[in-house]
């Protein structure tokens, strides 16, 4: 059995990984919608997309090293959850308002750290977990990943159709806001 406070460590870490991981899957179709419904046109969705995930492909490993020799990773976990849901949400308050190329930049600058926002939450539990439970609650980690992943898009697509897109943003960078204070 897991001891009682690393039990209540692991209900505040869900807290945090689940929200912010449901953000991180709804982030590629929000992105996607908001650019189509600002445009009409897919294109520069598709282009906004490719930057977020180029760039998150370099951050990982980055930011992945970065994480795990710095002496507050709780902080740089929430420091890269701010700068996520803030870039997002420039990009979506500022599509067809300015060049398409600054909105490619932002995407290539935010993407860097969506990383975080998934594995960074998974390489937190060695910090509070003893070894001979990390089975147990790797699986449990995993299963938060299988529910964003099933929930996130579809999340983003029925808010966009009921609401708007604009509104998935919002809901998305509600998520990773309510992260925040558990990745602390």
């Amino acid at each position: 059995m897991i001891h009682k406070e690393r039990r209540y460590n692991l209900i505040h870490y869900l807290f945090g990984a689940l929200p912010a991981r449901l953000g991180d899957e709804m982030s590629g179709q929000t992105v996607l919608l908001v650019a189509l419904a600002a445009t009409g046109t897919i294109r520069l969705g598709s282009t906004l997309l490719a930057g977020l995930t180029f760039s998150a492909a370099l951050g990982g490993p980055l930011l992945g090293a970065f994480l795990d020799r710095s002496r507050h990773p709780g902080r740089v976990l929430a420091i890269a959850l701010g700068f996520y849901a803030l870039g997002l949400g420039i990009i979506a308050l500022t599509l067809g308002h300015i060049p398409t190329w600054m909105s490619v930049v932002i995407a290539l600058a935010v993407g860097f750290f969506m990383p975080a926002i998934s594995g960074g939450w998974s390489s937190r539990l060695k910090s509070f977990i003893a070894d001979e439970h990390m089975t147990r609650v790797s699986a449990i980690d995993a299963t938060t990943f299988n529910i964003a992943g099933l929930i996130g898009p579809a999340l983003a697509g029925l808010i966009a159709a009921w609401l708007g897109a604009n509104w998935a943003v919002v809901v998305l960078v509600v998520l990773l806001i309510a992260a925040l204070p558990m990745a602390l």
